[in-house]
């Protein structure tokens, strides 16, 4: 957590640092005081496999999506 903070506090060059958590209210004060929140909205199944199509239109991406929930 110190190290974090401390990387928060100063981060190198134009660096952009994304926290990804399932819990933020598990996080430490300090860590969050020092963040913006974004929530990020799930897309429905058939946006998410008409853009993963792009990446690989060869991959049924179905079964990962539904691993992925």
């Amino acid at each position: 957590a110190n190290a974090l903070l401390k990387t928060l506090e100063e981060p190198s060059g134009n660096a952009v640092l994304l926290l990804v958590v399932d819990s933020p209210r598990r996080l430490p004060a300090t860590i969050v005081s020092r963040c913006q929140r974004l929530r990020v909205p799930r897309p429905a199944p058939d946006v998410a496999r008409t853009w993963l199509a792009t990446v690989d239109p060869a991959l049924d991406w179905t079964p990962w999506l539904e691993l992925a929930g």
